[in-house]
């Protein structure tokens, strides 16, 4: 899958703004975001399977959440239905 992310209240549709995080072949990534993310912003990420051929499908609704605290490194799992 190929996922990625937005920090901001709305998300945009133009697809250039979004930060991509290559591509993933297992199914999960670890998304880190810079440090200068204050707490409470609310992040938005999508992704969009790719077969063999490297053909990507269509971009998944976009799903949202807030960082809790800010300024430091935090593990979360995310996990987007097939």
């Amino acid at each position: 899958m190929t996922p990625r992310s937005y920090v901001g209240a709305e998300y945009p549709s133009d697809p250039t703004l979004w930060s991509y995080y290559g591509d993933v072949t297992n199914g999960r990534m670890e998304m880190t975001l810079p440090s200068t993310v204050p707490g409470g912003a609310q992040v938005w990420t999508c992704a969009a399977w790719y077969d063999r051929k490297g053909q990507t499908g269509p971009i998944s609704l976009p799903i949202s959440t807030n960082v809790q605290g800010g300024g430091s490194q935090q593990e979360a799992e995310l996990r987007i239905a097939a």
